[in-house]
């Protein structure tokens, strides 16, 4: 009865864990110590600027698409992470990404930018 009890708490903790990480796609305007802000993406429709801090060890890559898995996935690292000019020097369009970000949405996790902004030489 314990072991049955062990793995159905493992098996309900591992599926909330899955369930309340955030991924959405949003509009970079902004890298700097504070945080990165950036407007949430629905479309053509976006959010409110919203600033996050960034988590220590974040993954800055290339957004690439997994034909066999069907989704975006991480793709190669972006030299210099967010310490790469695109981040520091952000045009006022902004950079679009992939943004995932911990349970409580309260940190950032891994970025995946959009192959766009390497095809546009920046």
């Amino acid at each position: 009865m314990n072991r049955q009890f062990f793995f159905a708490t493992v098996v309900a903790l591992a599926t909330f864990g899955i369930a309340t990480a955030d991924e959405f796609v949003a509009r970079i305007t902004k890298v700097g110590k504070g945080g990165i802000t950036f407007a949430q993406m629905q479309g053509k429709v976006k959010s409110d600027p919203l600033t996050l801090p960034v988590a220590a060890g974040v993954k800055v890559n290339w957004l690439r698409y997994d034909e066999d898995a069907k989704r975006n996935v991480a793709g190669e690292p972006i030299p210099g992470g967010l310490g790469n000019e695109m981040f520091t020097k952000i045009r006022p369009a902004g950079l679009i990404a992939q943004v995932i970000t911990d349970e409580g949405k309260s940190r950032i996790l891994e970025i995946r930018l959009s192959p766009f902004h390497k095809k546009a030489g920046k």
